[in-house]
């Protein structure tokens, strides 16, 4: 059971990683649905054009509080400002801890506290519920990968790095793939004569076989560079006729997916 008075009580030592994914959500949502149960936290959204489909799994025994006060197994949605849910998490540092709680009888306002031990200091904001709003999991799936290895393992802040040389030069960005590495290019355009870009990733061979290409708004892939953040190597997967699927730990806590739709898709 939860504290008396509340239907969630959940904490976690690790806050500044929902200081990135708030990051993440406002480059490419407007509200964000946090499903809560017992087992995780969960949010799946995809933006309004439907290219960029976010899947965030947390699970409850990596956080120091996890409680739920319902005596089923029904999820608790709480949809929140994609804007004011960055707002409110700008200012976390390292060392603070996080607390989320929604009090009986005020099922319309999520509590958020930020608190720093080595600094004796405790900030609480609240967040109001959006109501109005269908379950997303009604309508969105996330692509199957099975137990598909990643086609590349590359360092999060390599990723950034050619995202935004490529946003800068091309409204597009092309991806060839081969069986154990991956290309990012500019687009072919009229301005290939004068700049282009090209990264390799993985094992790529110039005399090998491309196996399939994809075209990818540049803009879409630059949006999703707030998980940088992390620090972490993101997992690169491809597979012919589906999104490509970027994936990153979030600290300890679980993961994040990234499920990119290339035009024509």
């Amino acid at each position: 059971m939860s504290e008396e008075g509340f239907l969630i009580n959940i904490k976690t030592h690790e806050a500044i990683a929902f200081k990135h994914l708030a990051g993440l959500y406002h480059n490419i949502l407007t509200v964000v649905p946090i499903t809560v149960n017992k087992k995780t936290m969960k949010v799946y959204c995809q933006n309004s054009k439907k290219t960029i489909l976010l899947e965030t799994i947390l699970k409850s025994e990596k956080f120091e509080t996890f409680e739920i006060n319902n005596d089923d197994d029904n999820d608790f949605l709480m949809v929140v400002s994609a804007k004011y849910f960055n707002i409110l998490t700008k200012a976390i540092k390292v060392k603070d801890v996080i607390k989320f709680y929604v009090a009986e009888g005020a099922e319309d306002s999520l509590t958020i506290r930020l608190e720093n031990p080595n600094k004796n200091k405790c900030n609480t904001k609240k967040l109001k519920i959006i109501q109005d709003y269908d379950d997303p999991k009604e309508y969105i799936k996330p692509p199957a990968y099975d137990d598909h290895n990643p086609t590349v393992v590359i360092s999060s802040s390599e990723f950034q790095s050619m995202a935004k040389t490529i946003k800068n030069i091309s409204d597009t960005a092309i991806l060839e793939v081969q069986d154990k590495g991956i290309r990012f290019s500019s687009s072919d355009n009229k301005n290939d004569d004068i700049f282009s870009d090209s990264t390799e990733f993985g094992i790529w061979r110039k005399n090998k076989d491309i196996l399939y290409k994809q075209v990818f708004s540049s803009k879409d892939l630059y949006r999703i560079c707030k998980i940088s953040g992390f620090k972490k190597n993101i997992r690169i997967y491809t597979t012919k006729n589906k999104p490509l699927k970027i994936s990153i730990d979030t600290g300890s806590l679980g993961v994040q997916n990234i499920y990119l739709t290339a035009e024509g898709l």
